[in-house]
């Protein structure tokens, strides 16, 4: 349920329904997964080069100016790149390590990686806080260096070093919501693909809610471990100060319970809201049915009639045998309809011995290379000019296993019904990357708004730059595509792909459209150079190729997708 067409209310209600839930709750297990490993890690390496920076400090135990400063130098780099990068940056570790630069594995590397030099200086600046009486009094009790450490410098600071891990842990959880736009899983997985990219508001909340819960699960934790030790030491037995603290866990876990309670709440008032609907008009729950049809479960009476015989899947090379002795080739997909046409064929590719293994519905900027490097089957997201200007910009030798479907680009307006009503100074939104933004500025130069130089016909991309006269004054704003419809408000008009426009479920009006006759922009099964014979990729291209999957197409989709010719 999206912001885009149903009130505030109506979303919040829904994000505690069953069905919301129901596909949340194995991301949370995942991102528990995740946050423990990854906290683990960090602590124990995080800890080490803690200890080391404090020993090694010109004022501590064992100073080593150059060891001190070339490893405090090397963790200030590291501290300086932003988490996305070092991401980026630990996908070759991970896959030299996992084979793969995906899944929960693969990225705990990279959060452990982006959170263990803060959390180094953390223990530093911690252990730094020691009275410098007490060392000297433990060296004149003839205490070596290890012992000063370990019986003095850290249970002293143990309360500092558990409230600086709490803070650690819960950058940790942030961590894990960001790897999630990179295959890691887990909430941010779900928030992304779904909530953001997908319009599904109602799952976004939710997710939200599993995060505050989580944030504030662990800084109770760690503040009533902090008090204990301090209590146990007399350290903070009464006065002010123990008054102020108990006043502050107080306040948290009143905070923790409200929380909750509001949450469990609304789910009460969603059960009630659930049941309320089903007591409702037989044309309230016609409606409800109409929306559900729409969406990606395929019934008994539309399993295809597709023969794929010809194809030996005995003979793939890709992928491996599974217990039901179906060959699993692994591969990612956009979910409109790229994944729903792959759901459609299923039974067919499984009748002849084959099952397609989605591993993400949400391309990133590493689908590409998993494809090149063989950490995924194939792919099925874009259009060959995008691939091919990747192929040469990157060094991939990627190829077109077969043409599947034209997603037909579209201006959509929620201000205008007609292209004749766009007047100067309005405001259009388009795709930046080099061929979609080609797209939507050649249907603007279709309908007389702009004139483009010649050359962009040839080598099917253009920018503004490209932009040899104005026929009318607009404004045109260049946007990363999943930012556009979120920010329709903001334009006159705007420019997508329709299966954004599809999955947003959007009813703005459409102005005008790009052709989909001999229209070189279809959306392939795109593969590693070699792969294309592959009897496997064969029998998908085959089955997503078949008049089975063209009628669907037509008929599910009404022209806002259409079948490759």
């Amino acid at each position: 349920m999206s912001l885009l067409n149903e009130p505030f209310s109506k979303v919040f209600i829904a994000s505690f329904s069953k069905d919301v839930w129901e596909s949340i709750l194995p991301s949370v297990s995942e991102t528990l997964y995740m946050t423990l490993v990854a906290s683990v890690i960090m602590l124990v390496i995080g800890a080490v080069l803690g200890v080391v920076l404090t020993v090694t400090n010109p004022t501590g135990l064992a100073p080593v100016k150059p060891l001190y400063t070339g490893m405090g130098g090397s963790i200030n780099i590291l501290r300086s790149l932003p988490q996305m990068i070092m991401i980026i940056l630990m996908i070759p570790v991970s896959r030299a390590l996992f084979g793969k630069s995906y899944g929960t594995n693969a990225c705990i590397i990279a959060i452990a990686a982006s959170c263990i030099p803060m959390y180094a200086r953390m223990v530093e600046s911690s252990l730094l806080e020691i009275e410098k009486g007490k060392i000297d009094a433990a060296k004149a009790l003839g205490s070596t260096n290890f012992q000063i450490i370990t019986r003095v410098i850290i249970p002293e600071t143990l309360p500092s070093l558990v409230r600086g891990y709490t803070l650690a842990v819960i950058s940790v959880i942030s961590m894990t919501a960001l790897a999630g736009m990179f295959g890691a899983g887990g909430i941010g997985d779900i928030a992304v693909r779904f909530g953001y990219q997908r319009f599904q508001h109602d799952v976004l909340f939710a997710t939200v809610y599993v995060l505050v819960l989580l944030v504030q699960g662990i800084q109770l934790i760690g503040d009533r471990v902090s008090r204990h030790i301090l209590i146990k030491r007399h350290l903070l037995s009464s006065g002010a100060g123990l008054k102020r603290r108990r006043h502050y866990e107080k306040n948290l876990t009143k905070t923790l319970k409200l929380t909750t309670s509001l949450l469990v709440s609304a789910a009460m008032l969603a059960a009630c809201g659930q049941t309320t609907s089903t007591d409702n008009s037989d044309a309230s729950q016609e409606s409800s049915n109409e929306n559900a049809s729409d969406a990606l479960a395929i019934t008994d009476a539309q399993v295809p009639d597709i023969d794929l015989s010809a194809y030996d899947i005995s003979q793939s090379k890709l992928g491996t045998v599974n217990s039901d002795g179906l060959r699993e080739i692994t591969a990612i997909a956009d979910l409109t309809p790229h994944s729903e046409l792959l759901e459609y064929v299923e039974p067919a590719l499984e009748a002849a011995g084959l099952k397609v293994v989605l591993v993400a519905t949400a391309a990133d900027a590493t689908t590409l290379e998993k494809t090149q490097n063989g950490e995924i089957d194939f792919n099925f997201y874009g259009h060959w000019p995008y691939v091919n200007d990747q192929n040469e910009t990157n060094g991939f030798t990627i190829v077109n296993a077969g043409d599947i479907h034209v997603e037909p680009i579209r201006a959509y307006s929620d201000k205008y019904t007609s292209a004749d009503e766009i007047q100067d100074g309005d405001v259009v939104a388009i795709p930046n990357d080099a061929t979609n933004e080609y797209r939507a500025l050649k249907i603007l130069e279709d309908q007389g708004l702009i004139t483009l130089d010649d050359s962009t016909d040839s080598t099917l991309s253009a920018t503004v730059d490209s932009i040899v006269s104005y026929e009318k004054q607009i404004e045109i704003v260049e946007l990363d595509s999943a930012q556009i419809i979120p920010t329709k408000d903001d334009f006159d008009f705007f420019i997508t792909n329709t299966n954004k426009a599809l999955e947003a479920g959007i009813t703005s009006n459409v102005l005008f459209s790009e052709s989909g006759e001999n229209n070189p922009f279809a959306n392939i099964i795109a593969v590693a150079e070699g792969n294309e014979n592959d009897p496997a990729i064969q029998a998908v291209v085959a089955a997503l190729r078949s008049d089975a999957v063209r009628k669907f197409i037509e008929e599910k989709y009404n022209g806002a997708v259409i079948p490759a010719e």
